[in-house]
């Protein structure tokens, strides 16, 4: 019985190559898949999804300290306006309007829930200390920002 194809003689133990000599292992590597394992995959978008929640965690911390000091910033303005409302009441008939001020409030526009307080100490009778209080509320927390002044006669 003849067989159509080409003999091969067995080799025995000896390394089988590939016409450039290369061996048959070498060989078998070289046409392996090259994509990913699924465990690659599954490690990569591990950390991918990591980074993007300590990301997600920096924008809401910006997002609030943004907020923050916007809330301060406004507060700040509206002391120093009512600083200079106060310092801009005329002479003798200030003191008597100064001393009506005194635990008196107003809404702060742009702020959320904002007044302003206004605690004049008449102690001494040249000198009133006016100490203006803004508060207002910023991501569910209560905030203040006091400011003082002394006016003298």
């Amino acid at each position: 019985m003849q067989s159509k194809g080409p003999h091969i003689p067995s080799l025995g133990n000896a390394i089988c190559t590939d016409g450039a000599g290369r061996p048959e292992q070498m060989m078998r590597r070289r046409f392996r898949s090259p994509g990913f394992s699924l465990v690659e995959v599954i490690i990569a978008l591990a950390v991918v999804t990591i980074a993007l929640m300590s990301v997600m965690g920096l924008l809401m911390s910006s997002t609030s300290l943004k907020e923050a000091t916007r809330g301060l910033s406004l507060a700040q303005e509206a002391a120093a306006g009512e600083i200079e409302r106060l310092r801009a009441y005329p002479g003798a008939g200030r003191f008597d309007e100064l001393a009506a001020l005194d635990s008196t409030s107003s809404a702060v526009s742009g702020l959320n829930a904002g007044t302003l307080t206004r605690q004049v100490d008449t102690t001494n009778p040249n000198l009133y200390r006016v100490t203006l209080v803004v508060t207002w509320v910023s991501n569910a927390i209560a905030r203040s920002h006091a400011e003082t002044v002394i006016l003298s006669r």
